[in-house]
């Protein structure tokens, strides 16, 4: 299923997908608010399913989607990158499965 994530996303979907502290670093926040843009649209689809019990008859789910991206830079760049442009905006395609473990 093809769907159309959100750009900004609240650190509790984030930690409930992942550590949050590994990301922090790398999302830009909204100041004054529990809100950052989406360093990867997997946040949020997976997100999208917080707080739901899904029946085991409904499973596998898959989505996809296709959505900018925005992270900081990570790391120094040097001699060892020249050629190498760092950007901190970019599209990317996603897809996720859920299913039973």
């Amino acid at each position: 299923t093809y769907c159309v994530p959100p750009f900004m996303i609240r650190s509790a979907v984030v930690d409930g997908v992942m550590s949050f502290a590994e990301m922090d670093a790398m999302m830009y926040k909204i100041e004054g608010e529990d809100l950052y843009l989406i360093g990867t649209s997997e946040h949020s689809m997976i997100g999208s399913f917080i707080d739901q019990i899904l029946p085991e008859d409904t499973l596998p789910r898959t989505l996809t989607s296709y959505s900018p991206c925005f992270r900081k830079e990570k790391g120094a760049h040097g001699i060892e990158e020249r050629g190498v442009y760092r950007i901190h905006q970019f599209e990317k395609q996603e897809m996720i499965v859920v299913c039973k473990p």
